[in-house]
């Protein structure tokens, strides 16, 4: 690559760091990021009324929110949480589901043209192990998305920089993050468990649950996945 190109990547890598410092700032130390990341409930009733004084601009907006807090690697789980106010429990699920896989594509191609700009021969070659890591996980990459977005163990918008440095195809973080992305029903139907005292014993009780089952559940998807991915090869 011409190094003028790559002096470019670097600084556009340097300005996405900058972004990603000042958006972490904000949402740690101003009262909005708080309220936000702490209690996004007290947004519900403003919400409703926007979405539906907007219902055209709206899932643009909810998808454009998925994208911005993937590239500045923000979380995620607020939106989801406005989105079950806004559009209710099914149509929220298939916006939130749709802008994750968005996000998860965008971000993934940010940090692959990115990376590849700065790493030169010479870099990857002293990165053996690396490398052929990243090849393997290519190899298995629905299995190890889907396992990403059910097991949970890596935050949304940083997996996404992560599967980028791979050699996991965009096919493959495209269907595995729209269908591991489904557990969001979680988070979704909490705003209206959450106004009656019964809903909020219920929604004690499935974080509970899901606490519980949570590994059983990555264990199962690992297994189902494998048979999936097998055929998937197969017709890529």
């Amino acid at each position: 690559m011409h190094a003028g190109a790559r002096t470019v990547r670097r600084i556009i890598l340097g300005l996405l760091l900058i972004a990603i410092i000042g958006a972490v700032i904000f949402v740690t130390t101003t009262p909005t990021g708080q309220l936000l990341l702490h209690d996004p409930h007290q947004h519900a009733q403003a919400v409703k009324d926007w979405v539906a004084a907007h219902p055209l601009i709206a899932p643009a907006l909810l998808i454009a929110l998925y994208i911005v807090c993937g590239v500045l690697a923000l979380p995620v789980w607020w939106t989801q949480i406005l989105a079950g106010y806004g559009f209710g429990l099914v149509v929220g699920i298939v916006w939130c589901d749709l802008g994750a896989t968005i996000s998860a594509i965008t971000v993934a191609a940010m940090s692959r043209w990115l990376s590849s700009g700065i790493m030169d021969e010479s870099t990857r070659s002293s990165t053996k192990r690396l490398h052929a890591l990243s090849e393997k996980l290519g190899h298995n990459g629905l299995l190890v998305v889907i396992t990403i977005r059910v097991a949970h163990f890596l935050p949304f918008s940083l997996s996404n920089y992560a599967l980028g440095l791979t050699k996991i195809s965009f096919r493959d973080i495209a269907i595995g993050t729209l269908l591991g992305s489904i557990p969001a029903i979680h988070d979704l139907r909490r705003p209206r468990q959450r106004e009656t005292p019964a809903g909020r014993l219920a929604v004690r009780g499935g974080d509970r649950f899901i606490q519980l089952t949570s590994s059983r559940a990555a264990g199962i998807a690992i297994s189902k996945t494998g048979m999936v991915q097998a055929v998937w090869d197969r017709v890529g």
